[in-house]
């Protein structure tokens, strides 16, 4: 595993930010509907760039960027997670960490090293759901450990992207009960372009109106807005 893409400046990818975003290969997670899915199941198969020369273009972008985002895959899984992210600091700019909450003890020393300025988490469904999501088996006490350890860090937002029959509004709801104390629940909408299963393909993403009616049903319990 290694670092197999780079982009060089985003305005989507870190709100508010201006941002680089790095892609680490591998993960833990077999979600069906994945995007990066060749990043997460055959990692192998791409090249790695040197991590020397990514570091030279984030520090030539510096000066019209707020921080780097490191994204997967899974980072987590990511053997040189700690020097990443220590180097990118090094430069003088902030580190997001994306990450579906499965290693706590990696964010956990993330936050207490001070080597992350925001996390965004991936909460993938109701914690009974976890399995078939992931498309593998998940130990949801490391799942709710990484939210605790999130939340008390402070920076943070969680979010769920809502597969239409696979997250249900009942799920939202057992998510929202959860996190009701949290700061931001973001919900995403669905996209069906280049997921790893033909099946999740043929599945047609929620109108704005639909989005906006599951935004009323979490915003009954937290603070909630939608993307996508």
């Amino acid at each position: 595993m290694g670092i197999k893409s780079l982009i060089s400046m985003s305005l989507t990818d870190w709100d508010g930010k201006v941002s680089s975003v790095i892609f680490l290969g591998g993960c833990n997670f077999r979600c069906p509907y994945c995007h990066n899915w060749k990043l997460a199941v055959n990692p192998a198969a791409l090249p790695d760039l040197d991590k020397e020369a990514v570091l030279q273009k984030i520090s030539e972008s510096s000066k019209w960027i707020d921080g780097v985002v490191l994204t997967g895959g899974e980072p987590t899984c990511f053997e040189g997670l700690f020097e990443l992210a220590e180097e990118i600091k090094s430069i003088g700019l902030g580190v997001k960490l994306d990450t579906n909450g499965s290693n706590p003890d990696v964010i956990k020393r993330m936050i207490r090293r001070e080597m992350v300025d925001f996390i965004s988490m991936d909460f993938k469904n109701s914690f009974d759901k976890y399995p078939e999501t992931t498309g593998t088996s998940v130990d949801v006490d490391d799942i709710k450990k990484s939210i605790e350890h999130i939340r008390h860090f402070g920076s943070y937002e969680f979010r769920t992207t809502v597969v239409p029959g696979l997250v249900e509004q009942s799920d939202l709801e057992k998510i929202c009960n959860y996190l009701r104390d949290a700061n931001t629940y973001i919900i995403q909408r669905y996209h069906p372009e280049n997921v790893i299963y033909k099946e999740f393909s043929e599945i047609s993403p929620q109108s704005d109106e639909e989005m906006e009616e599951l935004v009323a049903l979490c915003s009954q319990h937290l603070k909630t807005k939608w993307r996508g």
